[in-house]
């Protein structure tokens, strides 16, 4: 008998344990499945990795490219275009890490930035097809202009953070008035 009660507490154990691996595991792969680049840690909530928020579906889609620049051949160390794969992957996790500070924006100041981050994503799903089907200068050409993108709109944020967090200004002094050249009457 207290063979048997050793065994079904030895089992019952076992099954905890394999439950709490699991919820880990889980939790780990969701995590790396939000991931811009696979390996490299994002700011993204993680809750962005299914919901339906432009911020999330523009960021699903940074995802997406990298995932497709990442599966084409060519593209490996020792093929002379490693470099265009790392400048592209760069770029976007610095829209990504953009995307993130956007997000935290109020909502009526947030539509504009968000509207240039979406070109931006749409610049970088056309550099990877270029990638991939060759064209080196084209990919060349929109790297430089992904960066002058980033560069500005990166600008843009710390002007739009800076206006936010500024106090107002303080409402002018009045203007004292003017001296008369008319004599006092005095008291008397």
């Amino acid at each position: 008998m207290g063979l048997l009660l050793l065994a079904g507490i030895v089992v019952v154990a076992l099954g905890v344990a394999g439950a709490a691996f699991l919820a880990v595991r889980i939790r780990r792969d969701y995590a790396r499945s939000n991931e811009v680049v696979p390996g490299r840690s994002t700011s993204a909530p993680p809750a962005w990795a299914g919901a339906h928020s432009p911020e999330a579906r523009l960021h699903r889609r940074l995802i997406a490219a990298v995932a497709a620049l990442r599966a084409h051949p060519l593209l490996e160390e020792g093929t002379g275009r490693l470099e265009a794969r790392v400048s592209l992957e760069e770029a976007a996790v610095a829209i990504d890490e953009q995307l993130v500070a956007v997000a935290a924006l109020p909502d009526q100041v947030r539509a504009e930035p968000l509207a240039r981050i979406e070109e931006q994503v749409g610049e970088i799903e056309r550099a990877v097809a270029a990638v991939a089907a060759g064209g080196e200068t084209t990919v060349d050409r929109a790297i430089e202009q992904q960066a002058a993108d980033l560069s500005r709109q990166l600008d843009d944020l710390t002007q739009i953070r800076a206006d936010l967090e500024s106090p107002p200004p303080a409402p002018a002094p009045a203007p004292a008035p003017a001296p008369t050249n008319e004599p006092r009457a005095e008291p008397g």
